[in-house]
Parts: C-alpha cells; sequence; structure tokens
C-alpha cells in the first residue's frame, strides 16, 4: 500500500512482539497497490485509500466504526478478492482526516459518501459499515438505495432504539482512551470487545493501535455526538438494497439480539452468526471475507449456501442477560460458560429431540462431554474439571438450556458419583476411580431413593452386612440415574452393626445385581433411571467408601446437587423464554408480528422478570458456595424458587406459541415435561419448604 508521508508512525513490526503487524506488513507487500489521498468532498477534507480492481467490478465501500482509522481493516480488505476494489476513508477528526470546526450528525453524511463516490467515478457501490459505520451504512442505504448494490452490516445495531450493553460496556465507551493507551487497550480488551480478545487481548490492543492511525480526541467525541437520537428502527423495513448482517455470539457492545431484531426487520436479509465478537472482522478476517465475498457474488434472489442453520433455530440462545449478570463472570468462567454455549448451540440443539423422542441416550454427545474440560465439576486433580462453582452453575445451566436428559446425565456421574467419591472416599479410592470418571472411560451412578423412600431416603432400608473381608448388599432401589449402564454405582446402605447409613461402590458384573430401566417415562427421555436390585451383592472391605459414616455425609453430597437444581431450572427456563421472545418475533397473526400485540409484551416482560430473578438467585448462590457458605437451607429454597418459576415460565411459552408449542421442534414442550423431574427431584418443592420453614421458624412441621 503507498502512503502519504503523514502516515502512522510505529506500526505493528516495529512494535515488539506483535505477531499482526507482520503480518500486515507481509500482506501489504503482495496484494494489490492501494493509492492514499486527501480528498476535497462537501466542504470536509477526507483521508482516503483506494485499492484499485479489475473493470467491471463494483468496489466495496467501507465505512469504519468509532475513533478508529481506515487501516483497522487492513487485514480484511487483504483477505478478499483482488479483483475487488475497496475504497476506505477516514470520518472527519479520525486517522488522518482534519477535524471539523463544529460537530455533524450521521443524518447528514450520506451527502458526503455519494460526494465521494462522485469523485471516485463510481455510480454504485456495494457497501460495508461495522459498528458505528454500520449505522453510516444503514443512513446511505436509506436516504441513497440508488448508490448502493448490496448491504452489509458487522456487529452494528438501528441505532439509539436497540437492545443497550451493559452500563460498564457503555462507560468505557465513553472515552477514548482505549484509543490512546494501549495498555489500557489491553486490559479492557477482552471485556469490551469479546470473542478472541478474550483469550489474546493483544491482537485487540495491536489493531488499535500498531495498526491504525490516532486522530485527535475530538474527533472521537464528534462521533459520539454524530449518532446522537438517530435510529434506523422505523425505516428498515423500507430498506430496499439486498442486506447480509453479520454478528458475533460473544460481542459485548452489540448484543446479537440487535442483529435479530434488524434481520426481522429487513425484507429478504441474510443473517450470518459467527463465534467471535466486535472485532472479528479483521481479527478473523479470511473467515468472515469468504461470507461477504458469497453474498456479493451470489446472483439476484440465490439462496446463499452460509452457516446460519444453529442461528435460525428455535432452540439457539439468545444471551438473554437484563440485569448484565455476566459482569460478575471472571475470564475463567465467561470461557468454560462460552464454550457449553456453542457446543449446545451448534451440536445438542440440533439433535436433543430426535433422541428424546426416541428415549435414547446421545452417546456421540455423551462423548463430547470430557472434550469440553468439564467433567469433575469443582473437584480438584485426578483429571477433573476444577472449576468454580459459578463456572459449574453456568456449566449446568448451558447443557439444560439445550437437553435436560444430558444435563442430568452429566449431573448424575460428577455431581453425585464423583462428588461422593471426592467427598467420602479415602485418597486411594479417590486415585483408584475419579480419573477414568474423569475421562468417562467409567460411568458412575447414585443410588439412594428406594421403591419405598423418596422423601424419607433417611430411613432406607437397604442393608449392609460385613462378612469376612467385605460386605455384603441387600435391597432395592429406584430412580436411580445410569443404574443400568453405569460402571461404578455408589450405592448407600445401613449397616447391620451400628444402625448408621454407609456408601459403597458396586462395580459393574458384580453378582447379584440386577438393573431394570424405568420405562413409559415423559420427562428426561434420554437419560435413563433404573430400578436396582441387590441380592446378595458382595462388595470389596476397599469399595466402602472411608468417610461415609452416617447420613450427614449423604446429605453433604446432595446440598451440592439442591444448587445444581436450581441452575437447571434457570437453563430451561431461559430456553422457554428465548423461544417464545424469537417466536414472538417471527410469527405473525392478523397482519402483524405476535409481539406487536400488547398482551405478548405483557407476558414477556412478566416472564423476563422471572427469569432475571431466577439468573439472581443462582448468582448469589454462586457466591456463597465459593465462600463456603452456601448451606442446604438456602439451596433448597432457590431450587424451590426456581423450579417453580421456571414451570410458570414454561407454561406460557408453551401457550404463546400456540398448537405449535406442542411440537418438538419448537422446543419448549420438551423443557417443559423435562422440568417437571428437577421440581421433584432431589427434594421435591413441599419438602424444601418444610426445611426451610424450619429453619426460620425453629419448629419442625416434620419428622
Amino acid at each position: 500500500m503507498t502512503a502519504d508521508q503523514s502516515g502512522p508512525g510505529q506500526t505493528g513490526e516495529d512494535r515488539p512482539g506483535s505477531g499482526l503487524g507482520r503480518i500486515l506488513n507481509r500482506r501489504r507487500k503482495t496484494g494489490r497497490p492501494e493509492r492514499m489521498r486527501m480528498l476535497a468532498v462537501g466542504g470536509r477534507t477526507l483521508r482516503v485509500s483506494v485499492r484499485e480492481g479489475d473493470p467491471g467490478w463494483p468496489p466495496l465501500l467501507l465505512c469504519n466504526g468509532i475513533g478508529v482509522s481506515l487501516e483497522l481493516l487492513q487485514p480484511f480488505v487483504d483477505a478478499l478478492d483482488p479483483r475487488r476494489p475497496v475504497i476506505r476513508f477516514d470520518l472527519p477528526g479520525i486517522g488522518g482526516s482534519p477535524a471539523p470546526v463544529v460537530p455533524y450528525h450521521l443524518a447528514t453524511l450520506p451527502s458526503l459518501l455519494a460526494g465521494l463516490l462522485d469523485q471516485l467515478g463510481y455510480q454504485q457501490a456495494d457497501v460495508l459499515g461495522i459498528s458505528w459505520g454500520g449505522g453510516l451504512a444503514q443512513q446511505f442505504a436509506l436516504r441513497r438505495p440508488q448508490r448502493v448494490r448490496r448491504l452489509v452490516l458487522v456487529a452494528t445495531a438501528p441505532g439509539v432504539l436497540m437492545v443497550p450493553a451493559s452500563p460498564r460496556i457503555l462507560l468505557r465507551m465513553l472515552t477514548p482512551r482505549r484509543h490512546q493507551d494501549p495498555g489500557y487497550a489491553a486490559r479492557v480488551a477482552g471485556e469490551l470487545y469479546g470473542g478472541s480478545a478474550r483469550k489474546n487481548p493483544t491482537v485487540a490492543r495491536d489493531l488499535l493501535h500498531a495498526t491504525t492511525r490516532l486522530g485527535p480526541a475530538r474527533g472521537y467525541y464528534y462521533q459520539l455526538i454524530a449518532q446522537l437520537g438517530w435510529t434506523s428502527l422505523p425505516w428498515l423495513p423500507k430498506l430496499r438494497p439486498p442486506t447480509l448482517i453479520l454478528a458475533g455470539d460473544d460481542d459485548p457492545i452489540i448484543p446479537l439480539v440487535n442483529a435479530r431484531i434488524m434481520h426481522r426487520l429487513i425484507r429478504g436479509s441474510k443473517l450470518h452468526v459467527y463465534r467471535g465478537g466486535h472485532l472479528e472482522l479483521a481479527a478473523d478476517a479470511a473467515r468472515l471475507a469468504s461470507v461477504v465475498e458469497a453474498f456479493l457474488n451470489a446472483e439476484p434472489g440465490e439462496e446463499l449456501a452460509m452457516t446460519q442453520a444453529p442461528s435460525t433455530h428455535l432452540g439457539e440462545s439468545l444471551g438473554t442477560d437484563f440485569f448484565s449478570v455476566r459482569e460478575q463472570f471472571t475470564d475463567e468462567e465467561w470461557s468454560r460458560f462460552i464454550t457449553v454455549r456453542r457446543f449446545v448451540d451448534e451440536e445438542v440443539v440440533p439433535v436433543a429431540g430426535a433422541y428424546w423422542e426416541r428415549a435414547e441416550i446421545c452417546w456421540p454427545l455423551v462423548k463430547r462431554l470430557p472434550e469440553l474440560g468439564i467433567v469433575g465439576e469443582d473437584i480438584t486433580g485426578y483429571g477433573c474439571a476444577g472449576m468454580s462453582p459459578m463456572a459449574c452453575g453456568l456449566v449446568t445451566m448451558e447443557l439444560h438450556r439445550g437437553d435436560g436428559s444430558l444435563g442430568v446425565f452429566l449431573g448424575v456421574h460428577a455431581g453425585l458419583a464423583m462428588h461422593s467419591i471426592a467427598m467420602c472416599g479415602s485418597e486411594e479410592q479417590k486415585a483408584r476411580w475419579l480419573p477414568d470418571m474423569a475421562r468417562m472411560s467409567k460411568l458412575g451412578a447414585f443410588a439412594l431413593t428406594e421403591p419405598e423412600h423418596g422423601s424419607d431416603s433417611v430411613a432406607l432400608e437397604t442393608s449392609a452386612r460385613p462378612d469376612g473381608d467385605g460386605w455384603v448388599l441387600n435391597g432395592s432401589k429406584r430412580w436411580i440415574g445410569l443404574g443400568s449402564v453405569a460402571d461404578l454405582v455408589v450405592v448407600w446402605a445401613r449397616n447391620t452393626e451400628d444402625g448408621q447409613v454407609n456408601g459403597f461402590v458396586v462395580e459393574k458384573g458384580a453378582p447379584g445385581y440386577e438393573a431394570r430401566v424405568i420405562e413409559g417415562k415423559v420427562s428426561l427421555r434420554s437419560v435413563w433411571q433404573a430400578e436396582i436390585t441387590l441380592d446378595d451383592v458382595r462388595v470389596p472391605a476397599g469399595n466402602r467408601l472411608a468417610g461415609a459414616r452416617s447420613f450427614k455425609d449423604t446429605t453433604r453430597v446432595l446440598a451440592t446437587t439442591r444448587s445444581t437444581c436450581a441452575w437447571a431450572a434457570l437453563g430451561h427456563a431461559t430456553a422457554a423464554y428465548d423461544a417464545a421472545l424469537r417466536y414472538a418475533l417471527e410469527r405473525r397473526q392478523f397482519g402483524e408480528p405476535l409481539a406487536s400485540f400488547q398482551i405478548i409484551q405483557q407476558r414477556l416482560v412478566s416472564m423476563l422478570a422471572d427469569l432475571t430473578a431466577m439468573q439472581l438467585y443462582c448468582l448469589q448462590i454462586g457466591r456463597l458456595a465459593e465462600a463456603g457458605r452456601l448451606t442446604p437451607t438456602v439451596a433448597g429454597l432457590a431450587k424451590m424458587h426456581n423450579t417453580r418459576k421456571a414451570r410458570a415460565i414454561a407454561a406460557d411459552a408453551r401457550d404463546m406459541l400456540g398448537g405449535n408449542g406442542i411440537l418438538l421442534d419448537y422446543q419448549v414442550m420438551r423443557h417443559m415435561v423435562d422440568l417437571e423431574a428437577i421440581h421433584t427431584f432431589e427434594g421435591t418443592e413441599t419438602m424444601q419448604t418444610l426445611i426451610v420453614g424450619r429453619q426460620i421458624t425453629g419448629i419442625g412441621a416434620f419428622t
């Protein structure tokens, strides 16, 4: 690229350790030549870069985000077809364009773009706008539709009438400090830009500093002022050019729901949801350039082969977070969360309904769990995940948002069986069993409930009799998740010598152990519960859990699962609410979207209020668990509250979907019936109420 003498001073290659700058430099040497010039357009002076292309190719006009110069998108330009002409420019007061004397407004800029195209000899152009520049691109297409052949909107929103970012993000956007201070840019990059910047904030730093040119602070503030009061929302249905919307699934500045709203309002638009955050157009240029090229090269009316199947599915996450709860997450927690969210959206949701209908365990998904690094919850060592309690909850929530059966599968294996061994086993027992369980080469089950003892499991009758160098177990168990497929079953039985409840690990193939899958189940159909018979089952002395000496030890394990139920209920409720909201925006009745009717909006807001309360419950129990202060009573209250609210949200969502609400393809009914099991196990609502009631009154209302 040939630049004027006032180009950026320090390049990425000059900055120590900046691989991004060196890559950019190599590309500039091998790409098509570009001309940089200063042009007077409409009384303003702009720094303009033009990459010449082949004759007959329409030019691509790029509109940048706030505070960044035209160099930001160099990786994207280099990834485009070299035959395509590309026009870039610095807005007034940004990069190399002089700052105007007085502020300007975005609504006045279409004439500036039209004048720029006139000077360059182009009657029409494809237009791509990113972030702030996306607003300019929308305004240009609305005001001068004859000048826009095709429109690409990247990481952008319809102005002031948008679903906003969190207050913390908005405050950071009010200042150009990240453009002035490289150290500060690296510190806030992950939180502000999301996506690849979370793992490698230096890429965002280099994009803002090593590869762009800093203008005066006044130019940044003029850009902020320019969008005050501006919105395109009411006019988006009138947008004429074919439009592609690109949005990241982890963009803190522009929440993904804005892209979905714009997609619904812009007729015939294409929506592509990509993995990543606000800066991926530059940070992952090759991947997104191919999507843009496919759109620009398509014949009129041609359907593009784009990777958007998950984004159009009713089960995909909308990222609902009205109270900005995600700001409380650490980087580790966010990383676990977003990894599982993508897994759920891309792999779980598309197949969950079919496995649920056939009542089959989805073994391919089960095998993926250890690959995600989430098996073992908060257990440290032995190959276990070693997550924080908050991360454990977030993983549970996301798995249940996709499929309650898969969430329960992992909950039984890791939350009950592995935790029993980790909390009550000796060091030798933990070393013997936990590594295989962390790899899921051995599956675990937890056998407590009996045919005659559910809520009063403390009165269990299964017996354990010492015999020589081992124990003999007799009795029966019911509702034992994975009991028919597990390699290691933690059986709770009463010691015939002292009457205390002890824990024993029964290994697969033990004579006298029989398990029969309970059939006819209409909740959590893709995970199998079993009825177990123990007929003189011999267990070696080394398989008796050393620290499981009474029922109090059993309750220590169960205390963690009550909070797990609260997180699981939140996952199901989130799925139901997101499906209802998307359906209300897409479904038209009486010539209008369902979402335009007052009663639908009232119901959605009521659902959102309950969902937000559930999120806050989970946030607090996560904090208490991390501080070692989560009690069984508090966990029980959270379980009672969240399962109750989740059932109401799912019922409302099912009703809002009308007849479609009972179809598996529409997701909600599956979540609605799966919630019934979660509402019941690990202590029914009635039992949790009695336990909390005893705590606050000091009076036990049950024996």
